[in-house]
């Protein structure tokens, strides 16, 4: 693909190419020098690359290139993620239809619509109901309106030469009788009316009983499957087993998410996997990073990308019953906010020095973790038992049955501080990797990568009794074996 390449990039383009395309150093050095990237080198024709001093036989057969390519990559499907897919976009899209196959929904619904109901199709933002609207009008709606049509329209039942459908048209007289815009108006005058009524005086009406609801559901797992499986076909490219799965599992399949991962995919690692595999590895690693850069790149940001309210209104986060409280709808999500969002908007750190083993560039983590736990923040800590809690199993200051802070709250805690004090030398942080084991779907808690290419694992418990603490300890050991990780340790937290 060429579309979206680098100068450097088109330039090794045109270097592995040199030979087919008659090319000579000189000829490629030109082209470089023009800061040409793959977006505008499309667009030249041969008298571009002559007025540069590039001979006509290399200048033309670089026109052909651009030409064959441009319209290549103008059909190539691609990832859309807030915004209604019309008929014109469904043949460069991703596309599914999360109803597809199940004929009861369907005819449910097209009897609503027969039947002139009021319907509210309801989802989350960017989960694809007006997308599908528009599926329904072009593939059964106009259809079945011009098979009715007739019937519809009373102005013409009056008459003697009222036909029984559109089948009947045979001449133009009856074309431009038919349709002619008399009989549509008073219908049309009399539906903005009703709905101008209903909303002027909507404290007289009980919406949910003049109003059939009807919930867009998420995709499923098969959905998923098959989308990225065009996906792969489509760009030659191959993911890791458990990949797939995952984006299901930390998206729970909202359509707008998931076209997320796939436009993350799509934009940051095809033109960088080596041997066009995504391993799980390079996944887990840089999923959130990769998707923050798509939010960002897709919603046209303007306002702070740290702002709850702009996330809410984006469809990142679900506002919540009461003003400033919000809610998140899938586990990537989750950590989307823990680790881009919330540790820039609380910048706290140990003021101590990153602590590495001496006269080495190992970190301590065990000092670290001391200097992290030190700075957690006393207020989340202390309110967390009255607002994410469990029942301790343990004696609580003597007590039993004592309402303790969940693994959940350390776990941001713990996060937020250490890529806060971490990243300044390069250390990264992530968190939820998902792992799969004799198909059992397991997750760890924390996982902070070296700029040395070594692993350090976490895994977080909240006020244990004994038997919890050995299992704890056992699967602490399995992710450190599916991580192939270089050092792990269980980090237990007492009330």
């Amino acid at each position: 693909e060429i579309y979206g390449l680098s100068r450097d990039e088109v330039k090794g383009f045109l270097q592995r190419r040199r030979a087919e395309l008659d090319l000579e150093d000189g000829d490629i050095n030109i082209i470089h020098n023009q800061r040409v990237k793959g977006d505008t080198f499309l667009d030249f024709n041969a008298v571009d690359f002559e007025r540069w001093e590039i001979p006509g036989a290399p200048a033309k057969n670089l026109k052909e290139l651009g030409k064959k390519r441009k319209a290549l990559e103008e059909v190539k499907k691609t990832w859309k993620v807030n915004s209604t897919l019309r008929e014109t976009d469904w043949s460069s899209h991703y596309f599914m239809d999360p109803v597809e196959g199940k004929q009861q929904e369907q005819a449910s619904l097209f009897k609503k619509i027969e039947e002139r109901s009021f319907i509210m199709l309801y989802g989350t933002r960017a989960s694809g109901k007006s997308t599908r609207f528009v599926v329904w009008v072009n593939y059964r709606l106009w259809r079945r309106l011009l098979e009715f049509i007739g019937t519809n329209l009373s102005i013409y039942k009056r008459s003697n030469e009222y036909l029984e459908s559109c089948a009947d048209i045979n001449r133009a007289e009856d074309f431009l009788r038919y349709f002619s815009i008399a009989g549509w108006e008073n219908a049309n005058k009399n539906s903005e009316n009703l709905l101008r009524d209903i909303r002027n005086t909507i404290e007289s009406y009980v919406i949910q009983a003049i109003i059939d609801s009807i919930r867009n559901p998420n995709f499923n797992m098969e959905q998923v499957r098959a989308l990225f499986s065009e996906f792969e076909g489509d760009n030659k490219l191959n993911f890791e087993q458990g990949i797939i799965e995952d984006i299901f599992e930390q998206t729970n399949g909202h359509q707008g998410l998931v076209c997320l991962c796939g436009r993350a995919i799509e934009d940051n690692l095809l033109r960088k996997l080596n041997k066009r595999l995504l391993s799980r590895e390079i996944w887990e690693c840089h999923k959130v990073s990769f998707l923050m850069d798509a939010i960002i790149l897709d919603m046209n940001v303007t306002t702070d990308i740290n702002s709850a309210e702009y996330l809410a209104s984006e469809g990142v986060l679900v506002p919540g019953e009461e003003a400033g409280a919000f809610k998140l709808p899938s586990p990537l999500v989750r950590w989307l906010i823990l680790q881009r969002v919330i540790p820039n908007v609380f910048p706290s750190r140990p003021r101590e020095e990153i602590p590495f083993f001496k006269d080495s560039q190992d970190l301590d983590t065990l000092i670290a973790l001391e200097f992290t736990v030190k700075s957690f923040d006393k207020d989340i800590i202390s309110f967390a038992r009255f607002r994410s809690f469990k029942t301790a199993k343990v004696l609580v200051n003597g007590k039993r049955n004592q309402y303790v802070p969940r693994e959940s709250v350390y776990d941001a805690e713990l996060c937020r501080i250490l890529r806060n004090l971490l990243s300044v030398a390069n250390f990264k942080v992530t968190g939820q990797w998902h792992l799969i084991s004799d198909k059992k779907h397991r997750y760890s808690d924390i996982v902070i990568d070296t700029p040395f290419g070594e692993k350090i694992v976490l895994e977080l418990f909240a006020t244990a009794v004994t038997i919890e603490l050995d299992e704890h300890y056992q699967r602490a050991l399995d992710y450190a074996r599916l991580l192939s990780a270089n050092e792990t340790l269980d980090s237990s937290y007492y009330m």
